[in-house]
């Protein structure tokens, strides 16, 4: 059996070059966009009632009722807009050159987010707010694309 052997060469000289100008690029530009469509996808979340298990669990009946009540005495609003009233809304992102970070300014949203036990006893079931979406993940890797596409290009 005769051994067959194969030398060649490539000039990878326009893709060294390539790589050379990405170097270690700064994503700021691209997470800033991505964090404009993780916050709408958070919105969206509050708006749809929904954690990525499927729907939130509805208000238990007492407090239903207390919110009634208030409405009745109170001049004021009793209730939120939405089951988690300011909740969704109150998010903060914190943008690197190497990570986006998206989280919630609100000291109480980790009872919301994996549910348990609140002020006075209260147990509150878990209304996951904060998660990436199918939909969220599609868009940013679309961003990513574009951006990497971009520095490849020497934009």
């Amino acid at each position: 059996m005769a051994l067959l052997a194969v030398k060649g060469s490539v000039k990878l000289l326009g893709i060294e070059q390539a790589f050379r100008r990405l170097g270690a690029p700064d994503r700021r530009k691209a997470f800033k966009e991505s964090a404009s469509h993780a916050r709408q996808d958070q919105l969206l979340h509050d708006i749809k009632s929904e954690g990525p298990d499927g729907r939130w669990p509805e208000l238990h009946p007492s407090t239903k009722a207390r919110y009634a009540k208030k409405a009745k005495t109170s001049r004021r609003r009793a209730k939120p807009r939405k089951l988690l009233g300011r909740l969704p809304k109150a998010l903060q992102t914190l943008i690197s050159p190497n990570s986006l970070i998206v989280r919630s300014r609100v000291k109480w949203a980790y009872v919301h987010q994996a549910g348990g036990t609140a002020g006075h006893g209260a147990r509150i079931p878990r209304r996951q707010f904060l998660w990436i979406s199918a939909n969220l993940g599609k868009r940013v890797v679309k961003v990513f694309e574009r951006f990497l596409l971009a520095q490849w290009n020497g934009k």
